[in-house]
């Protein structure tokens, strides 16, 4: 259970960010002593191949992975266990340890919003949580993430400023990868042009948004399927959350356009 203190205790526990909404640092942190948790354990395991081979396909092995918390020197949690294809490219394997991480991710939250917890805590399903340990996984991957930078984490006044008007954290659930976001007076938007353009359009069943910019344009022979950057995978992660997809394309005259279809059915 998260308390307004910790966001100015030191070392802090909480912040909030103008991208990625509350975050927990300690969440964030993909490494723990324990067998079978933190994210990188859970990398290490999917990339090396480390568990028991399959009987049934000797390329195949197991991976476990679990997210605990102790309450009254009890250690409670969530575990999945799962076979894995020895087979698999990086982006393939990448993909498997994402699908893994979110789904005993979202196990344990909803563990933690049980009735019994829910007597001891208001933690489970906790606006920054599952943003948080998203954050977290991609820091595996990409250890040099500018998480900060990144996210426009503010200040510990103005995080404060957020707790009070809007409420303690622990009482805004948010039970998907998708940040939750406060009206935040270090968060308005600088008062320029941007270099750049946005258009939508309602067609056969699907709301299309293109946006457009006139910058470099996308490095030469850059996949979509291919990249690993935190951004990109995060807005990934979302738009499948509604069956929505992501395309890019070299504009026309330099820059880049993103289109963004997404069925009437999941607004």
């Amino acid at each position: 259970m998260s308390s307004k203190e910790d966001i100015t205790k030191t070392p802090a526990r909480l912040a909030y960010s103008c991208q990625c909404g509350w975050l927990d640092l300690g969440h964030m942190d993909p490494k723990s002593h324990r067998e079978h948790e933190g994210a990188q354990s859970l990398w290490e395991q999917v990339s090396k191949k480390t568990g028991q081979q399959s009987k049934q396909d000797a390329r195949g092995f197991k991976v476990v992975y679990q997210q605990t918390h102790a309450k009254f020197s009890v250690r409670d949690g969530f575990t999945g266990t799962y076979w894995v294809s020895g087979n698999l490219s990086e982006p393939e394997s990448r993909s498997v340890a994402l699908a893994i991480f979110m789904e005993v991710s979202k196990g344990f939250e909803a563990r933690q919003s049980n009735w019994f917890y829910k007597k001891l805590t208001d933690s489970g399903f906790s606006a920054e949580d599952l943003v948080s340990n998203l954050i977290g996984f991609y820091k595996v991957l990409q250890p040099s993430l500018d998480v900060p930078k990144i996210c426009g984490v503010v200040s510990p006044a103005d995080s404060v400023a957020i707790w009070e008007k809007h409420g303690a954290i622990g009482s805004h659930k948010n039970k998907t990868f998708k940040p939750l976001l406060f009206p935040c007076t270090a968060c308005a938007p600088a008062k320029t042009t941007p270099a750049g353009s946005m258009a939508g359009e309602h067609k056969f069943g699907a709301y299309k948004v293109t946006i457009a910019d006139d910058g470099r344009g996308m490095p030469e022979g850059f996949d979509i399927d291919r990249a690993h950057g935190l951004g990109l995978q995060i807005v990934r992660t979302l738009l499948a959350e509604l069956d929505s997809t992501l395309q890019l394309r070299p504009r026309e005259g330099g820059g880049t356009e993103a289109l963004i279809t997404v069925p009437m059915a999941a607004r």
